[in-house]
């Protein structure tokens, strides 16, 4: 299986860990463009970079949620 990089933080890791952000985190998307202006919705996130921003806004982890 191929590999995926996540487009935030360039870590590689396998394709199955990346997560697509849902149009209901749009505070979260933003936040990731405004640093970020070159990332794509649509190419996802890993789940640290997704945690790391959650937190950042108050939200609880992707884990917590699962």
């Amino acid at each position: 299986m191929e590999n995926y990089v996540c487009p935030v933080c360039k870590e590689e890791m396998e394709h199955d860990l990346m997560v697509f952000l849902k149009h209901t985190d749009q505070h979260i998307i933003d936040v990731i463009l405004k640093e970020h202006p070159k990332w794509e919705h649509g190419n996802g996130i890993c789940r640290e970079c997704l945690d790391y921003y959650k937190k950042s806004l108050g939200h609880t982890s992707y884990v917590d949620e699962m």
